[in-house]
């Protein structure tokens, strides 16, 4: 049976190449910081957002949660966290941000449901994963109330 685990994310070489390309002259630091303030204010805009990240959203979260971002609550999925990041977060970050655009090319944004690439030798079809955080959807579920 196909798990997360089995699923293909980007080269670490090929990330690195992206955030050299990305970083116009800032430390990862201050990318990171800089990236995850303005996705912050993408996201108390627009919550549902976060599902375009897909399973790179538990590490984002956590990343969000540790520069005193907590608008997004606490619980974060360890599971999905532990294989989907790297070990730096701005090569994460990166990552997240490939995902995301693949989802906004293809009109998938909003969508929770994620269809990720596995080997063909482990399988044949893609692995399904859904994009669902609690406290987040009762985020933009009282947005809608408003």
């Amino acid at each position: 049976m196909v798990t997360l685990s089995d699923t293909i994310k980007p080269n670490k070489t090929y990330l690195e190449a992206v955030l050299r390309t990305a970083l116009l002259g800032k430390t990862e630091d201050e990318y990171v910081d800089f990236f995850l303030s303005g996705l912050r204010g993408r996201l108390l805009k627009n919550p549902r957002l976060y599902r375009s990240y897909g399973p790179y959203w538990p590490e984002i979260k956590k990343l969000l949660l540790e520069r005193g971002y907590g608008n997004f609550g606490r619980l974060v999925d360890r599971d999905v966290r532990k294989i989907y990041r790297y070990d730096r977060p701005a090569l994460t970050l990166i990552a997240a941000t490939l995902y995301s655009q693949e989802r906004f090319d293809n009109g998938q944004i909003y969508s929770a449901w994620h269809l990720l690439p596995v080997p063909e030798e482990v399988d044949d079809q893609d692995y399904e994963f859904e994009s669902y955080d609690l406290e987040v959807e009762a985020l933009a579920q009282a947005g809608d109330k408003t």
